[in-house]
């Protein structure tokens, strides 16, 4: 049975000693997933339930996926710029729900390519809307992710998130989905 927990030195060991010989040059091996959760944690601490800022998803003592929120976004989108959205700083997926590594899972842990990264953003909607943001959600996706998400959305809601420019620096693309994207979130 899955269930979510704060992130804690528990799950940090898990990375670090599961994940990370399996990552190579994945883009999230270089986080610092201690570092970022204390920052989010003392930055971000007036966000209700202070252990839902940062999350992880576990099954049977395995580390499945882990994830870091904020509340500081300003959507920029054409039809809700200005609105508050809940950030997603960080999401993450163990080495075997990633189809492109061809990891296999250790025994015990969710079947691979289980849409743990889609159960994260499940949560964090629903957290959205805890603090009366409607659902709305903004990241940052690594050019590489794009179309993960791309494809993630379109098979839970039948529509791309919003693509909201791309920094010139990092070239990471700004995405956001609104309210009426998730109303019709139907992944749990």
């Amino acid at each position: 049975m899955a269930r979510l927990e704060p992130i804690d030195n528990r799950a940090f060991a898990a990375h670090r000693d599961q994940w990370l010989p399996l990552l190579g040059t994945e883009p999230d091996v270089p986080w610092n997933w201690p570092a970022h959760c204390r920052r989010i944690g003392t930055q971000h601490g007036a966000l209700p339930g202070e252990d839902l800022a940062h999350c992880a998803l576990w099954s049977d003592g395995h580390l499945e996926a882990m994830m870091i929120v904020s509340s500081a976004h300003t959507c920029v989108d054409d039809i809700h710029a200005g609105s508050d959205a809940l950030f997603i700083e960080f999401l993450a997926s163990a080495p075997w729900h990633r189809k492109w590594l061809h990891v296999a899972p250790p025994s015990g842990a969710y079947p691979p390519h289980a849409g743990v990264g889609a159960c994260l953003v499940n949560e964090a909607i629903l957290t959205s809307r805890t603090l009366g943001m409607a659902g709305r959600l903004a990241w940052d996706a690594k050019p590489t992710a794009v179309e993960k998400y791309r494809t993630m959305f379109h098979r839970v809601c039948h529509r791309p998130p919003l693509e909201c420019g791309v920094d010139a620096g990092s070239g990471e693309v700004s995405m956001e989905i609104d309210a009426s994207l998730a109303a019709v979130w139907q992944y749990l």
